[in-house]
């Protein structure tokens, strides 16, 4: 029996770091060119419900090349990365509408602008 065990336990510890056992992350380029990162089985994945389309955000170098910009509207003259999120806030069973709630851009803009000219980020 004893002589037995480095081999099962070899044989079990091949199998647990087999790709398909494992829950590692998935990189998939859809046929509009859009890449995906999942950590879920694709026979596992279930049919989306949410019929909306997903929101794509463009993220590119700001003008000063010192940080980037993430806006919903695409560059017209700038190289630019697609993120794109199916599910708001990480949560799909969460009752808010994230399309319609309104992003309050006055509360902390004295602070965001101070901030800036301090260069704070950096």
């Amino acid at each position: 029996m004893f002589k037995r065990l480095p081999i099962i336990l070899l044989s079990s510890l091949c199998l647990l770091s087999h790709p398909g056992m494992a829950d590692g992350i998935q990189r998939i380029k859809q046929a509009d060119g859009s890449i995906e990162f999942t950590n879920i089985d694709s026979d596992v994945r279930k049919p989306r419900l949410d019929t909306r389309r997903p929101t794509v955000i463009y993220k590119s170098l700001s003008d000063e090349g010192d940080g980037f910009v993430f806006s919903d509207q695409k560059p017209a003259q700038a190289q630019f990365e697609i993120i794109r999120y199916d599910c708001f806030a990480c949560d799909p069973g969460s009752s808010v509408d994230w399309h319609s709630v309104a992003l309050n851009t006055q509360a902390y803009a004295d602070i965001v602008v101070s901030m800036a000219l301090i260069r704070l980020d950096r």
